[in-house]
This record gives structure tokens, C-alpha cells and sequence, in this order.
């Protein structure tokens, strides 16, 4: 965990979803091809479900509850599903790129575009595929929303052949592949802040360098100058004794 998520905050919060797993309880599950329709329950709520879907082949797993949508890290839901199907680590789809080590990669910022070819065909031909498998499952429920997706789903081609038989301006492809700032991201810990220059010692009292006030010897009579101390208490005995 600690090497997939940077800040502490977000690990707690991690750590208490997982441990919320044991209140959860299964209700059923269906397949559609090879993706499968989990309906769980919260202890206490038996009857608000809620749906979670799970592709093994595709690496796709998400929830109704759109917790993770919001937080960046799977739900308790998503948790109970991965415990079922026996999901040794958490895809890379349902974490931010914001909770991860990978945050202030430059890769992150840089839109890679590949207009020819079969691979960039075959990337967006899969992305298109697994968006649209979740409109299908909607569609399919109620003959009102098969009948509006219907539609859409006709006028978008519509919109999308006439756009194709134009084709593509060449601002718009130039465009996708330009660098942006990268976003700020605040890490853990306080922030660094300038060593300062360390100030050389300085008497206080003459603003020399090299000495304080202390150990100062301006001002102060220097050995072998002036009159001697035995010369100078026998001169005041002898002034003591004329006076008397």
C-alpha cells in the first residue's frame, strides 16, 4: 500500500474501507459476456443495493456508489467484489494519478497522439468498446431508455460520419500534443526553506569581526605600558602617610 500511495491521510482513509468489507453482504450476481454484475448490501440497510461491475480480462471495476469516482481509491464495495473474485491488487484504473508515486511524472502532462496506424486504431477501437458496454447495460433495463439510447446512439453516428467525411482540421490533431503546466501537487512533510548565511562573529561594542565584547582589547591598557601595580600601591601608601 505504502508504495502505491503517498500521503498518510489517504492511506487511513484506505485502510477503514477495507475493514468496512465485513459489513457487507452479498445478494447475487449475473454475467453479460465477460463482465459481471455484483448486487451487494450494507449491514443494517437491506434494502438499498448496490451494483458493482467487474471485468477480470479488461481490468475494469466499478461501482454505483461512485465513492471512488469522488476519492480517488476504491470503496468497501469494490473491496468485497476484489475478495471474491480473489484480485491480488488494486488496478491502476480506480486510483487518481494524485495519490500515487507517479504524480509529478512528466509522462502524466504529455498527451501522446497517434493518428496512423493499427495500434492507435486498436487503442481507440478498445477505449470506444469498453465506454459503451456500460451505455448497453443501461439501455437494456427499461424499453423507455432502450428507445433514448437508441436514438442517441443514431444521431451521434450521424455526427460522427459528417465529421468523418470532412475530416479532421489540422489545428485540432497539433493541439492534443501540446505541453501544459503541470499540476501542483503537495506533498507530505513542511516545506523546504533556504538555509541562511551564517553571520561571522563581531564585537558588539567597536563592529570589528573576529572578536565579541568579551574578549575585547580596545580600550584596555596593554601589557608592559602605564605604571606598574607594586609601584603604583606603594606611591599611594606614601601619599597616605604624608598627609598624616
Amino acid at each position: 500500500m505504502r508504495l502505491l500511495f503517498t500521503q498518510e491521510r489517504s492511506l487511513r482513509m484506505l485502510k477503514r474501507e477495507i475493514e468496512s468489507v465485513s459489513s457487507i453482504n452479498f445478494v447475487g450476481v449475473r454475467r453479460l459476456l465477460a463482465m459481471k454484475v455484483y448486487t451487494v448490501e450494507e449491514y443494517g440497510h437491506p434494502s438499498r443495493h448496490v451494483m458493482v461491475l467487474c471485468d477480470k480480462n479488461m481490468g475494469k471495476l466499478e461501482c454505483h456508489c461512485n465513492f471512488w469516482k469522488i476519492q480517488g481509491f476504491p470503496c468497501k464495495h469494490m473491496f468485497f467484489v476484489m475478495k471474491l473474485e480473489h484480485l491480488l491488487a488494486i488496478h491502476g484504473s480506480v486510483v487518481l494519478k494524485r495519490w500515487t508515486k507517479e504524480a509529478k511524472s512528466l509522462e502524466a502532462y504529455v498527451v501522446k497522439t497517434d493518428d496512423g496506424g493499427d495500434r492507435g486504431f486498436l487503442l481507440r477501437h478498445g477505449a470506444l468498446h469498453s465506454t459503451s458496454r456500460w451505455l448497453f447495460f443501461l439501455g437494456a433495463q427499461q424499453v423507455g431508455l432502450f428507445t433514448s439510447a437508441l436514438e442517441g446512439i443514431r444521431r451521434l453516428c450521424a455526427t460522427v460520419e459528417s465529421e468523418f467525411a470532412k475530416g479532421v482540421h489540422p489545428t485540432r490533431s497539433k493541439a492534443c500534443g501540446e505541453i501544459r503546466d503541470p499540476i501542483f501537487i503537495r506533498r507530505k512533510g513542511a516545506p523546504k526553506r533556504h538555509k541562511r548565511k551564517a553571520s561571522k562573529r563581531k564585537c558588539s561594542k567597536y563592529n570589528k569581526l573576529g572578536h565579541t565584547k568579551r574578549t575585547c582589547v580596545e580600550g584596555r591598557p596593554q601589557k608592559g605600558k602605564g605604571p606598574d601595580r607594586m609601584s603604583w600601591i606603594w606611591n599611594k601608601l606614601t601619599r597616605d602617610n604624608a598627609m598624616r
